[in-house]
């Protein structure tokens, strides 16, 4: 039997990995789920420090407006998407047998990270599984069905 892993953000294949050799008894996949969670918090949350280069989609700089607006506020030495640091702290990772789902309830999260067409606020991808984040998910799986199946043998 083969497992099928799928991971979607925002209604868009991000990964989809098959693993062969799966048995049928390997039904509950939360210690996998729980630390892909794991990974993707840390991750989705260094991607503020880097500006969006962790995961391979570079925020655009901040306009000259808003850099004076942030100052005027006092809030000059906050990057981008971190005036107060609530959206960066907010991601959320709720692992289960079958599945991991990671969300930030933060109020204006959806208008930054919205794949969706926009005419002023631009885009700032906080969530995205690059290449090597797919491969460390393909392993934190993998080395669970090779430690399965050394037990049976």
């Amino acid at each position: 039997m083969n497992l099928r892993l799928d991971f979607t953000i925002e209604g868009e294949k991000q990964m989809s990995r098959y693993l062969r050799g799966v048995s049928e008894e390997m039904k509950n996949w939360y210690p996998q789920f729980r630390s892909t969670g794991r990974l993707l918090l840390k991750t989705f949350q260094e991607n503020f420090s880097t500006q969006g280069r962790t995961i391979g989609a570079p925020w655009q700089r901040l306009k000259d407006s808003t850099v004076k607006e942030k100052v005027r506020l006092g809030y000059a030495g906050a990057g981008i998407l971190q005036r107060t640091g609530r959206m960066k702290r907010n991601f959320r990772s709720r692992p289960e047998r079958t599945q991991v789902m990671i969300s930030n309830p933060t109020a204006y999260f959806p208008y930054h990270q919205s794949n969706k067409p926009r005419r002023k606020l631009p885009r700032r991808v906080m969530m995205l599984i690059d290449e090597r984040r797919r491969q460390e998910i393909t392993k934190i799986f993998q080395s669970a069905v090779q430690d399965k199946l050394k037990a049976r043998s």
